[in-house]
């Protein structure tokens, strides 16, 4: 399997998977705020190489301040990951016969607002998407579910632990302010999309899910959901996971076979 890293001046890292000369397509990986490109369990590096066996290559990248990008933690918004996002894409539209591949992306957790936001800029070239576990709404999932006393958490130690990682003011403040994700959705032509969710995820909230499914549709956007039993947010369970990829890999397969570039 043919891996390619890169840096980008920003201080970003990311790998490519595939050799983009010989594939259909390729997919753009967007991890959530606390991970990076191998994702829980190594989930995003695994599906890298199941997506390669279906002629697919693709491009994880870690948002500064994670993984082996440059940064800081504590410095990290959703801002911040959207422009490096943006970076990144805009990096992977300069490759060679790339307008003749299908672009996919799979992201999870606070990558749904990444995704949307690249949407805003590039719906016209994103044939389709699947969201893992997506955080819909910041505010019911950051702050109201027991961080709303951050102000007092930051004053005392400096910074918020979320899942093992430090997480600063200018996080809160942009989560109070942002809104939910759907606020984000572009009234221009959307990429169909999948989201995997489960009961079982103490995290985010079957219905900020069904509302932004709702508010998809409601601008001509095709959503599928796929319920998953025993799957928790931070994707625990081997066995689940590698149905949600397998069920992944076969949407991105069938829009290959039916969509037009």
């Amino acid at each position: 399997m043919k891996h390619h890293t890169i840096w980008m001046k920003s201080g970003v890292f990311g790998i490519y998977t595939g050799d983009l000369q010989r594939v259909k397509a390729i997919c753009l990986f967007l991890p959530g705020m606390t991970s990076n490109h191998l994702e829980k369990g190594d989930i995003f590096a695994r599906t890298s190489q199941k997506l390669l066996e279906n002629n697919i290559a693709s491009l994880r990248f870690d948002y500064r301040g994670c993984g082996n990008s440059e940064g800081n933690h504590e410095d990290l918004t959703i801002s911040s990951m959207c422009n490096d996002a943006f970076n990144v894409f805009k990096l992977l539209l300069k490759e060679q016969d790339i307008k003749e591949k299908h672009i996919f992306i799979i992201g999870r957790g606070n990558g749904a607002y990444v995704f949307l936001k690249l949407v805003e800029k590039f719906s016209k070239l994103i044939t389709a998407a699947a969201l893992w576990s997506p955080i819909v709404n910041l505010y019911n999932t950051i702050i109201a579910d027991g961080n709303n006393n951050y102000i007092e958490m930051i004053t005392q130690k400096g910074y918020v632990d979320i899942q093992g990682k430090k997480s600063g003011l200018a996080f809160f403040k942009e989560a109070e302010k942002i809104g939910p994700a759907y606020n984000f959705i572009s009234k221009s032509k959307l990429p169909d999309l999948i989201i995997f969710y489960s009961k079982a995820d103490k995290i985010v909230s079957k219905k900020d899910i069904d509302t932004f499914i709702t508010k998809y549709i409601s601008v001509n956007g095709k959503v599928v959901l796929n319920t998953v039993d025993n799957l928790g947010h931070n994707l625990d369970g081997i066995s689940v996971m590698d149905k949600i990829v397998e069920s992944t890999i076969i949407y991105f397969t069938n829009k290959m076979t039916f969509s037009s570039l």
